[in-house]
Protein backbone atom coordinates (compact mmCIF):
# COMPACT_ATOMS: atom_id res chain seq x y z
CA UNK A 1 0.00 0.00 0.00
CA UNK A 2 1.68 3.63 -0.67
CA UNK A 3 2.11 5.77 2.09
CA UNK A 4 0.38 9.17 1.74
CA UNK A 5 2.11 11.87 -0.05
CA UNK A 6 4.24 8.91 -1.40
CA UNK A 7 4.29 9.45 -5.21
CA UNK A 8 3.46 6.09 -7.30
CA UNK A 9 6.14 4.87 -9.66
CA UNK A 10 5.13 5.49 -13.51
CA UNK A 11 4.90 9.09 -14.97
CA UNK A 12 1.17 9.22 -16.47
CA UNK A 13 0.46 11.49 -19.77
CA UNK A 14 -3.37 11.92 -19.96
CA UNK A 15 -4.38 13.80 -23.20
CA UNK A 16 -7.99 15.22 -24.01
CA UNK A 17 -9.37 18.12 -26.25
CA UNK A 18 -11.95 18.86 -23.54
CA UNK A 19 -10.73 20.51 -20.49
CA UNK A 20 -12.59 19.38 -17.97
CA UNK A 21 -12.21 15.60 -18.77
CA UNK A 22 -8.97 15.88 -18.92
CA UNK A 23 -8.47 17.78 -15.51
CA UNK A 24 -11.00 15.74 -14.22
CA UNK A 25 -8.60 12.72 -14.96
CA UNK A 26 -5.79 14.44 -13.95
CA UNK A 27 -7.24 15.16 -10.05
CA UNK A 28 -8.17 12.29 -9.42
CA UNK A 29 -4.85 10.73 -10.18
CA UNK A 30 -3.07 13.06 -8.14
CA UNK A 31 -5.56 12.47 -5.25
CA UNK A 32 -4.14 8.70 -5.55
CA UNK A 33 -0.35 9.89 -5.15
CA UNK A 34 0.49 9.43 -9.93
CA UNK A 35 2.27 11.65 -11.13
CA UNK A 36 0.42 13.06 -14.03
CA UNK A 37 0.42 15.61 -17.48
CA UNK A 38 -2.07 16.95 -18.97
CA UNK A 39 -1.89 17.70 -22.90
CA UNK A 40 -5.09 19.16 -24.85
CA UNK A 41 -4.19 17.37 -28.36
CA UNK A 42 -1.91 14.71 -29.68
CA UNK A 43 0.40 17.08 -31.07
CA UNK A 44 0.86 18.41 -27.87
CA UNK A 45 1.40 14.92 -26.42
CA UNK A 46 3.91 13.98 -28.80
CA UNK A 47 5.69 16.94 -27.64
CA UNK A 48 5.64 15.75 -24.00
CA UNK A 49 6.96 12.55 -25.02
CA UNK A 50 9.55 13.49 -27.00
CA UNK A 51 11.38 15.47 -23.66
CA UNK A 52 10.22 12.73 -20.98
CA UNK A 53 9.88 9.18 -20.02
CA UNK A 54 6.26 8.23 -19.57
CA UNK A 55 5.14 4.38 -18.31
CA UNK A 56 1.16 5.14 -19.25
CA UNK A 57 -0.68 7.29 -21.79
CA UNK A 58 -4.86 7.74 -21.66
CA UNK A 59 -6.08 9.53 -24.84
CA UNK A 60 -9.58 9.95 -25.75
CA UNK A 61 -10.03 8.52 -29.65
CA UNK A 62 -11.67 11.06 -30.95
CA UNK A 63 -10.02 14.68 -30.65
CA UNK A 64 -9.66 17.54 -33.70
CA UNK A 65 -6.90 17.20 -35.07
CA UNK A 66 -4.58 14.12 -34.82
CA UNK A 67 -7.01 11.24 -33.37
CA UNK A 68 -5.81 9.17 -30.46
CA UNK A 69 -5.50 6.47 -32.56
CA UNK A 70 -2.82 8.41 -34.74
CA UNK A 71 -1.22 9.44 -31.34
CA UNK A 72 -0.71 6.02 -30.06
CA UNK A 73 0.53 4.94 -33.81
CA UNK A 74 3.43 7.73 -33.79
CA UNK A 75 3.90 7.22 -29.88
CA UNK A 76 4.76 3.33 -29.96
CA UNK A 77 7.03 3.63 -33.05
CA UNK A 78 10.08 4.60 -31.03
CA UNK A 79 8.56 3.59 -26.93
CA UNK A 80 7.98 -0.14 -26.98
CA UNK A 81 7.27 -0.39 -23.03
CA UNK A 82 4.64 2.92 -23.15
CA UNK A 83 1.64 1.79 -22.45
CA UNK A 84 -1.74 3.49 -23.89
CA UNK A 85 -5.16 3.69 -22.57
CA UNK A 86 -7.96 4.30 -24.74
CA UNK A 87 -11.15 6.75 -23.12
CA UNK A 88 -14.56 5.97 -26.41
CA UNK A 89 -17.92 7.35 -25.92
CA UNK A 90 -21.08 5.72 -26.33
CA UNK A 91 -21.13 3.35 -29.05
CA UNK A 92 -17.40 3.52 -30.34
CA UNK A 93 -16.26 0.40 -29.72
CA UNK A 94 -14.84 -0.21 -32.83
CA UNK A 95 -12.36 2.27 -32.62
CA UNK A 96 -11.74 0.82 -28.93
CA UNK A 97 -10.97 -2.81 -30.68
CA UNK A 98 -8.79 -1.08 -33.34
CA UNK A 99 -6.93 0.22 -30.79
CA UNK A 100 -6.32 -2.94 -28.76
CA UNK A 101 -5.50 -4.40 -32.28
CA UNK A 102 -2.57 -1.71 -32.61
CA UNK A 103 -1.11 -2.46 -28.98
CA UNK A 104 -3.20 -0.57 -26.50
CA UNK A 105 -3.32 -1.97 -22.85
CA UNK A 106 -7.17 -1.23 -22.42
CA UNK A 107 -10.19 1.15 -22.81
CA UNK A 108 -12.51 2.85 -21.10
CA UNK A 109 -15.91 4.24 -21.90
CA UNK A 110 -17.53 7.57 -20.94
CA UNK A 111 -18.68 8.22 -18.17
CA UNK A 112 -15.58 6.96 -16.56
CA UNK A 113 -16.07 4.93 -13.55
CA UNK A 114 -12.91 5.67 -11.38
CA UNK A 115 -12.39 2.27 -9.81
CA UNK A 116 -12.09 0.97 -13.36
CA UNK A 117 -9.90 3.64 -14.26
CA UNK A 118 -7.28 2.69 -11.26
CA UNK A 119 -7.73 -0.64 -12.00
CA UNK A 120 -6.67 -0.54 -16.25
CA UNK A 121 -4.25 1.99 -15.28
CA UNK A 122 -2.51 -0.42 -12.70
CA UNK A 123 -2.14 -3.20 -15.18
CA UNK A 124 -0.90 -0.69 -17.86
CA UNK A 125 1.93 0.16 -15.27
CA UNK A 126 2.80 -3.19 -13.89
CA UNK A 127 3.11 -4.13 -18.35
CA UNK A 128 5.52 -1.14 -18.78
CA UNK A 129 7.70 -2.29 -15.82
CA UNK A 130 7.57 -5.91 -17.48
CA UNK A 131 8.34 -5.10 -20.19
CA UNK A 132 11.30 -2.21 -19.85
CA UNK A 133 12.66 -4.88 -17.56
CA UNK A 134 12.95 -7.74 -20.40
CA UNK A 135 14.55 -4.95 -22.27
CA UNK A 136 16.87 -4.35 -19.91
CA UNK A 137 17.61 -7.38 -19.30
CA UNK A 138 17.90 -8.12 -22.98
CA UNK A 139 20.31 -5.22 -23.10
CA UNK A 140 22.56 -6.65 -20.45
CA UNK A 141 22.12 -10.27 -21.96
CA UNK A 142 23.37 -8.81 -25.10
CA UNK A 143 26.33 -7.51 -23.16
CA UNK A 144 27.76 -10.80 -21.75
CA UNK A 145 27.15 -12.91 -24.71
CA UNK A 146 29.95 -10.51 -25.93
CA UNK A 147 31.90 -10.49 -23.05
CA UNK A 148 31.75 -14.00 -22.42
CA UNK A 149 30.54 -16.44 -25.44
CA UNK A 150 30.93 -19.14 -22.73
CA UNK A 151 27.77 -18.37 -21.22
CA UNK A 152 25.85 -17.97 -24.35
CA UNK A 153 23.50 -20.49 -23.54
CA UNK A 154 22.61 -19.95 -19.66
CA UNK A 155 22.13 -16.18 -21.50
CA UNK A 156 19.59 -17.67 -23.80
CA UNK A 157 17.62 -19.36 -21.38
CA UNK A 158 17.20 -16.61 -19.01
CA UNK A 159 15.89 -14.21 -21.85
CA UNK A 160 13.14 -17.03 -23.41
CA UNK A 161 12.38 -17.18 -19.28
CA UNK A 162 11.82 -13.06 -19.54
CA UNK A 163 9.98 -13.53 -22.80
CA UNK A 164 7.61 -16.13 -21.53
CA UNK A 165 7.10 -13.88 -18.29
CA UNK A 166 5.78 -10.95 -20.84
CA UNK A 167 3.90 -13.35 -22.87
CA UNK A 168 1.52 -14.26 -19.45
CA UNK A 169 1.43 -10.59 -18.45
CA UNK A 170 0.21 -9.67 -22.43
CA UNK A 171 -2.13 -12.57 -22.17
CA UNK A 172 -3.37 -11.24 -19.01
CA UNK A 173 -4.00 -7.64 -20.35
CA UNK A 174 -5.66 -8.78 -23.23
CA UNK A 175 -7.79 -11.35 -21.11
CA UNK A 176 -8.83 -7.88 -18.68
CA UNK A 177 -9.62 -6.18 -21.95
CA UNK A 178 -11.93 -8.42 -22.88
CA UNK A 179 -13.65 -8.74 -19.32
CA UNK A 180 -15.59 -6.74 -17.03
CA UNK A 181 -12.72 -5.85 -13.68
CA UNK A 182 -15.94 -5.92 -11.37
CA UNK A 183 -17.33 -9.21 -11.88
CA UNK A 184 -15.19 -10.87 -14.01
CA UNK A 185 -17.67 -11.62 -17.10
CA UNK A 186 -16.52 -10.91 -20.75
CA UNK A 187 -17.62 -7.44 -21.64
CA UNK A 188 -18.71 -6.18 -25.03
CA UNK A 189 -15.48 -6.77 -27.22
CA UNK A 190 -16.18 -10.27 -26.32
CA UNK A 191 -19.44 -10.18 -27.20
CA UNK A 192 -18.51 -8.85 -30.78
CA UNK A 193 -16.64 -12.05 -31.73
CA UNK A 194 -19.08 -14.15 -30.05
CA UNK A 195 -22.41 -13.68 -31.19
CA UNK A 196 -20.50 -13.66 -34.78
CA UNK A 197 -19.81 -17.36 -34.46
CA UNK A 198 -22.96 -18.06 -33.28
CA UNK A 199 -24.30 -16.43 -36.07
CA UNK A 200 -22.46 -18.85 -38.19
CA UNK A 201 -22.69 -22.35 -36.32
CA UNK A 202 -26.86 -21.62 -36.37
CA UNK A 203 -26.89 -20.78 -40.44
CA UNK A 204 -24.64 -23.79 -40.76
CA UNK A 205 -26.60 -26.70 -38.84
CA UNK A 206 -30.00 -24.92 -39.05
CA UNK A 207 -30.30 -24.15 -35.35
CA UNK A 208 -32.12 -21.64 -33.32
CA UNK A 209 -30.48 -19.28 -30.13
CA UNK A 210 -31.47 -16.91 -28.09
CA UNK A 211 -30.26 -13.51 -26.85
CA UNK A 212 -31.67 -11.48 -23.53
CA UNK A 213 -30.65 -8.06 -22.57
CA UNK A 214 -31.36 -7.23 -19.00
CA UNK A 215 -31.97 -4.20 -17.14
CA UNK A 216 -32.71 -3.76 -13.75
CA UNK A 217 -34.99 -1.54 -12.34
CA UNK A 218 -34.97 0.61 -9.47
CA UNK A 219 -30.55 0.11 -9.41
CA UNK A 220 -30.29 3.35 -9.59
CA UNK A 221 -32.50 4.07 -6.48
CA UNK A 222 -30.19 1.53 -4.49
CA UNK A 223 -27.04 3.37 -5.85
CA UNK A 224 -28.71 6.59 -4.56
CA UNK A 225 -29.76 5.31 -1.51
CA UNK A 226 -26.44 3.35 -0.64
CA UNK A 227 -23.49 4.44 -2.74
CA UNK A 228 -20.93 3.04 -5.44
CA UNK A 229 -20.12 0.24 -2.62
CA UNK A 230 -23.25 -1.41 -2.08
CA UNK A 231 -23.85 -0.76 -6.36
CA UNK A 232 -20.50 -3.54 -6.53
CA UNK A 233 -22.14 -6.20 -4.44
CA UNK A 234 -25.46 -5.79 -5.73
CA UNK A 235 -24.36 -6.61 -9.31
CA UNK A 236 -21.69 -9.05 -8.05
CA UNK A 237 -24.30 -10.93 -6.64
CA UNK A 238 -26.70 -10.63 -9.64
CA UNK A 239 -23.98 -11.93 -11.78
CA UNK A 240 -23.09 -14.77 -9.18
CA UNK A 241 -26.62 -15.84 -9.37
CA UNK A 242 -26.50 -15.61 -13.14
CA UNK A 243 -23.38 -18.07 -13.78
CA UNK A 244 -24.91 -20.72 -10.82
CA UNK A 245 -28.40 -20.45 -12.72
CA UNK A 246 -27.50 -20.58 -16.60
CA UNK A 247 -25.91 -23.76 -18.37
CA UNK A 248 -21.58 -23.86 -18.83
CA UNK A 249 -22.53 -23.39 -22.68
CA UNK A 250 -24.28 -20.48 -22.23
CA UNK A 251 -22.53 -17.00 -22.07
CA UNK A 252 -23.24 -14.04 -19.61
CA UNK A 253 -21.71 -10.30 -20.55
CA UNK A 254 -21.62 -7.18 -18.71
CA UNK A 255 -22.39 -5.10 -21.24
CA UNK A 256 -21.94 -1.90 -18.99
CA UNK A 257 -23.53 0.05 -15.88
CA UNK A 258 -26.39 -2.52 -14.78
CA UNK A 259 -27.27 -3.96 -18.34
CA UNK A 260 -25.94 -7.46 -19.23
CA UNK A 261 -26.74 -9.95 -22.28
CA UNK A 262 -27.15 -13.44 -22.35
CA UNK A 263 -26.28 -15.90 -25.00
CA UNK A 264 -28.53 -18.44 -25.28
CA UNK A 265 -27.42 -21.79 -27.90
CA UNK A 266 -29.28 -24.62 -29.09
CA UNK A 267 -33.28 -22.91 -27.83
CA UNK A 268 -36.11 -25.31 -29.70
CA UNK A 269 -38.54 -22.37 -30.08
CA UNK A 270 -39.09 -18.84 -28.43
CA UNK A 271 -41.26 -20.56 -25.60
CA UNK A 272 -37.70 -22.07 -24.34
CA UNK A 273 -36.23 -18.78 -24.43
CA UNK A 274 -39.40 -17.15 -22.55
CA UNK A 275 -39.08 -20.19 -19.75
CA UNK A 276 -35.43 -19.31 -19.29
CA UNK A 277 -36.40 -15.70 -18.77
CA UNK A 278 -38.63 -16.43 -16.15
CA UNK A 279 -36.51 -18.85 -14.12
CA UNK A 280 -33.68 -15.37 -14.66
CA UNK A 281 -36.35 -13.24 -13.15
CA UNK A 282 -37.01 -15.02 -10.80
CA UNK A 283 -33.25 -16.18 -9.69
CA UNK A 284 -32.21 -11.96 -9.61
CA UNK A 285 -35.28 -11.21 -7.37
CA UNK A 286 -34.45 -12.75 -4.67
CA UNK A 287 -33.96 -10.40 -1.52
CA UNK A 288 -31.06 -9.55 -0.98
CA UNK A 289 -29.49 -8.32 2.35
CA UNK A 290 -27.31 -4.91 2.23
CA UNK A 291 -26.06 -4.25 5.84
CA UNK A 292 -29.63 -3.81 7.56
CA UNK A 293 -31.73 -3.60 4.35
CA UNK A 294 -32.89 -5.82 2.54
CA UNK A 295 -33.82 -5.01 -1.64
CA UNK A 296 -35.09 -6.79 -4.07
CA UNK A 297 -34.18 -6.31 -7.99
CA UNK A 298 -37.01 -6.99 -10.63
CA UNK A 299 -35.52 -6.87 -14.14
CA UNK A 300 -36.59 -6.20 -17.48
CA UNK A 301 -35.64 -8.51 -20.08
CA UNK A 302 -35.80 -8.66 -23.91
CA UNK A 303 -35.37 -11.79 -25.82
CA UNK A 304 -34.22 -12.13 -29.38
CA UNK A 305 -34.19 -15.34 -31.43
CA UNK A 306 -32.46 -16.50 -34.35
CA UNK A 307 -33.38 -16.51 -37.06
CA UNK A 308 -37.17 -15.88 -36.25
CA UNK A 309 -36.10 -11.95 -35.00
CA UNK A 310 -33.52 -11.61 -37.16
CA UNK A 311 -30.50 -12.85 -38.76
CA UNK A 312 -27.68 -10.74 -37.91
CA UNK A 313 -26.07 -10.05 -35.01
CA UNK A 314 -26.92 -6.27 -35.24
CA UNK A 315 -30.78 -7.11 -36.44
CA UNK A 316 -31.05 -9.35 -32.88
CA UNK A 317 -29.57 -7.02 -30.10
CA UNK A 318 -31.63 -4.03 -31.46
CA UNK A 319 -34.74 -6.14 -31.32
CA UNK A 320 -33.93 -7.34 -27.74
CA UNK A 321 -32.68 -3.68 -26.83
CA UNK A 322 -35.89 -2.50 -28.00
CA UNK A 323 -38.05 -4.84 -26.28
CA UNK A 324 -36.30 -3.71 -23.13
CA UNK A 325 -37.13 -0.18 -23.86
CA UNK A 326 -40.94 -0.74 -24.50
CA UNK A 327 -40.73 -2.50 -20.89
CA UNK A 328 -39.04 0.18 -18.84
CA UNK A 329 -41.91 2.45 -20.56
CA UNK A 330 -44.42 0.60 -20.13
CA UNK A 331 -42.81 0.42 -16.36
CA UNK A 332 -42.76 3.91 -16.06
CA UNK A 333 -46.33 4.54 -17.33
CA UNK A 334 -47.85 2.54 -14.82
CA UNK A 335 -49.86 3.68 -11.77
Amino acid sequence: MTAAGTIKTGRIIVVDDELEIREYIKLLLQEHHYEVFAAASGEEALSHLEKQEFAVLVTDIRMPGMSGIELIRKSKRTRESLQCIVITGHGDIDSAVMALRMGAAGYLQKPLDFAELEATIALALDKSRLVGLVERQQQHLEQLVKERTQSLQEANEQLRHEIEVLKDAEKKVLHQSCHDYLTGLPNRLFLEDRLFTMVASARRYKKKFSIMVLDFNGFKEVNDRFGHEIDARVLQTLATRLVYLLRATDTIIRMGGDTFLLLLPDIKNKRDATNVAEKVRAALAAPMYLGQHVESISTSIGIATYPDDGETTDMLTEKAEKEVCRMRQAKSLSP
